[in-house]
């Protein structure tokens, strides 16, 4: 299960000054001059695609729900 505020940090190395474009599964997520962008966690299957200037790149990844396993609570006491 993931927690309301559940965040990954997407960074870029090897690029300075330069206006970078970030997409996920074809929809623009941000556009500037900074090489990191932070994401809440949605389950899925996604495309990541980064673009500074005449450079791009892709990743694939999953999001998946982990599964729910109750806690223990309290004690007992055997004879």
């Amino acid at each position: 299960m993931l927690e309301p505020a559940s965040r990954v940090e997407f960074k870029l190395a090897g690029i300075e000054d330069e206006p970078v474009e970030w997409w996920l599964n074809g929809k623009q997520l941000a556009s500037g001059p900074s090489n990191h962008l932070f994401w809440s966690l949605q389950p899925g299957d996604w495309t990541l695609q980064v673009k500074a200037g005449e450079k791009s790149d892709r990743v694939n990844f999953e999001v998946l729900l982990a599964e729910h396993r109750p806690t223990p609570r309290g004690f007992s006491i055997g004879n």
